[in-house]
């Protein structure tokens, strides 16, 4: 336990110096693109904020892509893209025109929206708190608030946008997780959607490879001591942005770091590729969220927040804190996995948790060697997974009568 208490209280030092050191304006190493709004006016694509208040306060920002380059402004369906842990809806783009999902929508003829979860680069505001002054209690969520709140938030605003009645949903690891709980806690919301496409679907990173997730849960002591040295905000854009990006001046050192976060072959050894990818990752999380995924971790559940005993006889009113009840989830789902992924222990979902989802249509494995849980957003070649999420979009939006509207601006 000595032992333990001081490789923590040396790993949190560590950090501290590290994200001090770097957290400037000034030190932004390599950046290759700019922000969303830079970017894809860039690739020749149409590009709208949009912001919507959380029913808690949490001013979130949509990216709307109305249409293709070659495309025209007419209705179109609907389709919802939402990001993983640390992300945004920059990496829904991030590999251009034919290779990346959003892009590749709006070309296909659909509205595509992109969203952004409380506390990313994006969606820093609320109607009370300062992002940066009031850390403690801006970043006082984890993925369980915004199932509750962000997604119901975004949902009703893309259908009010453009007068559908339903849409399309695209979640990418804890695009996953956070549906699930909406699905569950407001189970009205599968009633408006046509189909949950669901890659890399993480539920509670229980027994996966991930290095980074492991040596977390090993050493869960560190997050309990940041916790106390109240490190609410945690991988800022700026200071281990700056951090990740310094690391990718020595090609071997920025493969290794992509390799451990997550990435297969496919884009190792190109320096610029992996510079373009930093200057928006990582977009930065609350502590609560990894702790809430270490939690699922180490206990093998998946259930709300575990505040302990008392705090959760207060939340809950019961000792334990109650799983999510997945047989309310009744969108109907199409899964997409792959067995190198490590971040998703694919034994796991499939017998564990797809068996307890009672709308399931597809289950798809992705199938290129080493595919691996960040290659579902960066990688540059894979058109048969792309090919495939196109294809169960448009089944999909064929067999709902379209909802006839103009579109608003």
């Amino acid at each position: 336990m000595k032992k333990l208490v001081i490789a923590s209280v040396i790993t949190l030092i560590f950090l501290s110096i590290l994200h001090k050191t770097f957290d400037s304006d000034s030190l932004l190493f390599g950046s290759k693109i700019g922000n969303m709004t830079e970017y894809v006016p860039l690739l020749g694509y149409p590009l709208e904020n949009h912001y919507v208040e959380t029913e808690d306060g949490y001013i979130l920002n949509l990216h709307r892509i109305p249409y293709g380059i070659n495309t025209s402004d007419s209705s179109r369906p609907p389709v919802l893209l939402m990001h993983g842990l640390l992300s945004s809806s920059m990496d829904w783009i991030m590999p251009g025109p034919n290779k990346s999902l959003g892009l590749i929508l709006a070309d296909a003829g659909y509205d595509v929206w992109l969203g952004n979860n409380r506390g990313n680069t994006y969606s820093r505001n609320h109607t009370a708190w300062d992002a940066d002054r009031d850390k403690e209690r801006f970043f006082n969520y984890s993925y369980h608030e915004i199932g509750v709140y962000d997604l119901p938030a975004m949902i009703d605003e893309v259908l009010s946008v453009t007068g559908h009645s339903k849409l399309t949903y695209i979640g990418f690891s804890e695009g996953f997780t956070s549906f699930l709980v909406m699905g569950s806690i407001k189970p009205r919301y599968n009633n408006k959607i046509l189909l949950m496409n669901a890659l890399a679907p993480v539920t509670n990173m229980f027994d996966v490879t991930s290095i980074p997730i492991n040596l977390t849960a090993r050493y869960s002591l560190v997050l309990q001591i940041a916790k106390k040295l109240k490190w609410f905000e945690m991988f800022t854009p700026r200071g281990f942005g700056n951090f990740f990006r310094f690391i990718c001046r020595n090609q071997v050192f920025c493969d290794y770091f992509f390799k451990m976060l997550g990435s297969s072959n496919q884009i190792l050894g190109d320096k610029d590729y992996q510079l373009s990818i930093l200057s928006n990752f990582p977009a930065g999380m609350s502590l609560k969220q990894i702790i809430h995924y270490i939690q699922g971790s180490l206990q093998g559940t998946f259930a709300a927040f575990d505040y302990g005993p008392n705090g959760n006889l207060a939340q809950y009113g019961q000792i334990t804190p109650p799983s999510y009840n997945l047989s309310e989830v009744s969108s109907p789902m199409a899964i997409y996995y792959s067995e190198s992924d490590n971040l998703v222990n694919s034994r796991t979902l499939l017998e564990t948790v797809v068996p307890q989802l009672p709308n399931m249509l597809e289950i798809f494995h992705v199938p290129y060697p080493n595919f691996n849980h960040l290659d579902y957003l960066w990688a540059r070649n894979m058109t048969i997974l792309l090919q495939k999420v196109i294809k169960n979009v448009n089944k999909a939006n064929k067999r709902f009568p379209k909802t006839t509207s103009s579109l608003k601006k």
